[in-house]
C-alpha cells in the first residue's frame, strides 16, 4: 500500500509522548503507508517556537518556514501520488489567518482529511463567574491589544470557515460532546475514538517502567509557567499572571515536604511534555527527581498526583488515583479568573483545590486521598474516550485508509 501517503500536520514540534500518542509506525508497518509529519509551528505560531525545549527528531519528519514552502511540498506530493492517495492528519485549528489557509487549501484540493477534537479538558462556563470577575476580565481583555487580537482572529476566521464550508471530511471525538449533531449537520463524519492522552494510555498498557522505584511514591506533574512561558504567548498572558518562580518553588518545596512526612513517601517531579530539564535534579525542586518513563506508565503505582491544571490528571482519572489540584497564596491574590478556573476543574472530579501556603488541616488533607470514582468514571466519558472496546485511534482510522481509492 506504498501508493498511499499520509501527512500528519502538526502545529508544534515533535515530543516524545506523540510517537505513540499519534501512531507513526502503525500507519507504517501494519498498512504499508509513506508517512510524512510536517511541522508548520514556525509560521503558524512563531511566538511559541521557543516554548517546545523537548523537540525530537524522526526521519519523516519535514519543517517549513512558511505557508508557501509548505504547499509547494504537498502540491509535489500531489502529482507524484494523486489527491485521492493523499489522507491529512489536520491537528491544526482554526484561529488566525495562517492556520485558516491551511484548512483552505486543504479542503480546496478535494484532500480527505480527519480533524481531532479539542474537548479534552473542562472549560468553565460564563455563569460560573460574578460580577467582579467580569469586571476584572472585561478590563484586562481592553486594556490589552494582544488579547483583543486573538479573539478578533479566533472569531473572524471560525465565522469565515463556517460561511465558507471548510471543513474536513471526519471528526475524532471523545467523549460526550454537544457538537457530534452539529458536525453531521455539517456532512462531517463522526469517529468515535479517544483522546491523545487515552489512546497513549491504550499504547503503552503493558509497558513497564524502566526505573526502579522502590516503596511508595507521588507525582508533580511540572506546569509550564511561571519558570517558563508555556502557552501564554498565544493567551495574550503574562506569565507572571501564574505567580513568581521564587515563590512557587518554595511553596511547592515546603508542601512536598510536609506530604513526604506525613505519608512517607517521595516526590517526583513528571516534566511538562515541552520541556526538557538538563539534569535529573533541576535545582527549583531543592533536590527532587525528574522521571522519565511516559506518565502513562508510570503513575500506575503513584500514591497521588499533584497538579496546578494539568490535563495530565487523565493517567489518574484512568488509574483511579487521588488527585490534589494545588494553589499558593500569591495566585490567590492575583486578579484573575485562574482560581475560578482551576476550582470548576477540580469540581468536575469531586475535588477541591488545597492552598499549600496555608496551614493544613489534618481531616481535610486525609480526605484529599479519596477517590469519587463515579466522577471519575463520568470525567472519562466527557473528556478521554467514546469507547468501551479500547480500539486505539489507528484501529478505527485505517478503516478510512484501506478504502482510500
Amino acid at each position: 500500500m506504498d501508493d498511499k501517503i499520509l501527512i500528519f500536520l502538526l502545529p508544534k514540534k515533535l515530543l516524545p509522548k506523540d510517537l505513540l500518542s499519534y501512531e507513526f509506525e502503525k500507519y507504517k508497518k501494519d498498512l504499508g503507508c509513506k508517512i510524512e509529519i510536517h511541522i508548520i509551528l514556525d509560521f503558524l505560531y512563531p511566538n511559541l517556537v521557543k516554548s517546545f525545549q523537548n523537540e525530537i527528531y524522526h526521519e519523516d519528519l519535514f519543517k517549513f518556514k512558511s505557508l508557501r514552502e509548505w504547499k509547494e511540498r504537498v502540491i509535489t506530493l500531489k502529482k507524484e501520488y494523486g489527491t485521492k492517495k493523499i489522507f491529512i492528519f489536520n491537528l491544526t485549528f482554526i484561529d488566525n489567518i495562517e492556520s485558516f489557509k491551511v484548512s483552505f487549501f486543504i479542503k480546496k484540493n478535494n484532500f480527505k482529511s480527519v480533524n481531532f477534537s479539542l474537548n479534552n479538558i473542562p472549560n468553565m462556563p460564563s455563569d460560573y463567574l460574578n460580577l467582579r470577575d467580569y469586571f476584572y476580565s472585561f478590563l484586562k481583555f481592553i486594556t490589552s491589544t494582544k488579547k483583543i487580537s486573538i479573539l478578533f482572529n479566533y472569531k473572524f476566521y471560525s465565522y469565515l470557515s463556517y460561511f465558507l464550508k471548510i471543513s474536513p471530511d471526519y471528526h475524532l471525538v471523545f467523549g460526550d460532546t454537544s457538537s457530534k449533531k452539529a458536525l453531521q449537520r455539517k456532512g462531517i463524519k463522526i469517529i468515535n475514538g479517544n483522546s491523545e492522552d487515552f489512546n497513549l494510555h491504550l499504547n503503552t498498557i503493558n509497558q513497564k517502567p524502566q526505573l526502579e522505584i522502590k516503596g511508595n511514591y507521588a507525582i508533580y506533574l511540572e506546569s509550564p509557567t511561571p519558570f517558563y512561558e508555556g502557552d501564554t504567548p498565544i493567551m495574550g498572558i503574562s506569565k507572571s499572571e501564574r505567580g513568581t518562580p521564587e515563590s512557587w518553588f518554595d511553596s511547592l518545596d515546603n508542601y512536598f515536604s510536609f506530604l513526604e512526612k506525613k505519608f512517607n513517601f517521595k516526590v517526583y517531579i513528571a516534566p511538562h511534555p515541552k520541556l526538557r530539564h538538563k539534569n535529573k535534579f533541576p535545582p527549583q525542586y531543592k533536590g527532587r527527581e525528574i522521571i522519565s518513563d511516559p506518565l502513562s506508565v508510570v503513575s500506575r503505582r503513584a500514591k497521588v498526583i499533584i497538579n496546578r491544571d494539568s490535563t495530565g490528571i487523565s493517567f489518574a482519572v484512568i488509574n483511579k488515583i487521588p488527585i490534589l489540584f494545588i494553589y499558593t497564596d500569591e495566585l490567590s491574590q492575583k486578579k484573575n479568573t485562574f482560581l475560578k478556573r482551576q476550582k470548576y476543574f477540580a469540581n468536575q472530579l469531586g475535588i477541591e483545590p488545597i492552598n499549600i501556603d496555608a496551614l493544613q488541616d489534618e481531616h481535610k488533607i486525609n480526605n484529599s486521598f479519596y477517590c469519587d470514582y463515579e466522577k471519575y468514571e463520568s470525567y472519562k466519558r466527557k473528556y478521554l474516550t467514546s469507547r468501551d472496546d479500547q480500539l486505539k485511534n489507528f484501529d478505527l482510522i485505517k478503516k478510512i485508509i484501506l478504502n482510500l481509492q
